[in-house]
């Protein structure tokens, strides 16, 4: 318990890989990775035809189609899913239909969205991979129109690889394995990170060593974690070396050792990739703060002009000799 405690804590590595939750970690998603079975017919789920809904989506619809950004990720468990974009909107997704002729998906957002209230449905069809259609929302109280509901808009959307094939280079085995993980196949994830850590990958390595020690889509593994954690460290990744340096000060995987311990600890307060975010974070919030002292410079600017101008008219509209022309 103590070493998951630690994992989450401090090393974060599953934020940067598609901010899979603690609770997302202890549980293993569905064993395919491409589709799941039949979807349930149960009383409170609706009824759809196909075997195939795809443990998942990537989902680009209004900026995705201007820049490319904000990609929605939607995991499904059957019928039902749910939905997360950059932007902080999450969705409840729920497949009313799934078949060769037509897909339709219905999403709701709930109170912890950005956009809570806003609904959601989406129709197209599926074709190589890829569903095109067109999507419909409804937010009333907030779009100016009818029923608070906008006009069709496009959408697309395609279906994740999360599976690593034997002729991928490491470097797209760790994208795989990234993607695995934000659509929770993490047994996938694994054999991915792990075939990438065999070619030589570093920040791979780190994730292998990670994977072995907290048992996240694998078995819990110290003596293998050391072993990859130590290989990473010494390729300079930061989250390796931090790892490392915890297995040597609490003796996991190998002997207790303060010496060492401190050793890479310090490799990786000065590790390069560390300094750089945060000088990064510190370039960001220097240009934050340079920008609101500007606004605020121009809005006393503002207020000055304005309150020149009244003073300007008060004086005028005193003196009987000038007319005042609003």
């Amino acid at each position: 318990m103590q070493m998951r405690r630690w994992f989450f804590a401090v090393l974060n590595v599953w934020a940067m890989l598609g901010q899979l939750s603690v609770k997302d970690a202890g549980a293993q998603a569905p064993a395919s990775t491409q589709v799941q079975g039949r979807a349930s017919t149960s009383a409170n789920a609706p009824v759809t035809p196909s075997s195939q809904i795809p443990v998942g989506l990537e989902v680009c619809m209004g900026a995705c189609y201007r820049d490319g950004s904000n990609v929605g990720t939607w995991v499904f468990h059957g019928t039902k899913g749910n939905g997360h974009w950059p932007s902080g909107s999450v969705a409840i997704l729920t497949v009313v239909e799934w078949d060769a002729r037509k897909i339709v998906i219905h999403d709701e957002n709930p109170p912890e969205s950005r956009e809570a209230g806003l609904s959601a449905t989406y129709e197209g069809t599926l074709r190589n991979g890829r569903i095109d259609g067109i999507v419909t929302l409804k937010w009333p109280g907030h779009f100016k129109t009818p029923g608070g509901e906008l006009p069709p808009a496009p959408w697309f959307a395609t279906i994740p690889v999360t599976t690593c094939a034997p002729d991928l280079s490491g470097a797209e085995s760790l994208e795989v394995g990234a993607k695995a993980v934000r659509f929770r196949q993490l047994t996938s994830a694994f054999q991915c990170f792990l075939k990438a850590a065999k070619e030589g990958d570093g920040q791979a390595k780190a994730y292998v060593g990670l994977m072995y020690r907290d048992g996240i889509g694998t078995s819990v593994d110290h003596p293998q974690a050391f072993t990859w954690l130590k290989a990473g460290a010494i390729q300079g990744d930061y989250n390796a070396q931090i790892a490392l340096a915890q297995m040597y000060e609490l003796g996991v995987g190998t002997v207790r050792d303060a010496q060492m311990a401190a050793v890479w600890k310090e490799k990786a307060e000065n590790n390069p990739t560390l300094l750089e975010q945060k000088e990064r974070a510190r370039q960001q919030m220097a240009a934050q703060q340079e920008r609101a002292q500007q606004e605020q410079a121009q809005q006393q600017q503002v207020q000055s002009m304005m309150f020149m101008g009244i003073a300007a008219i008060l004086e005028a509209a005193t003196r009987p000799d000038v007319y005042v022309v609003y």
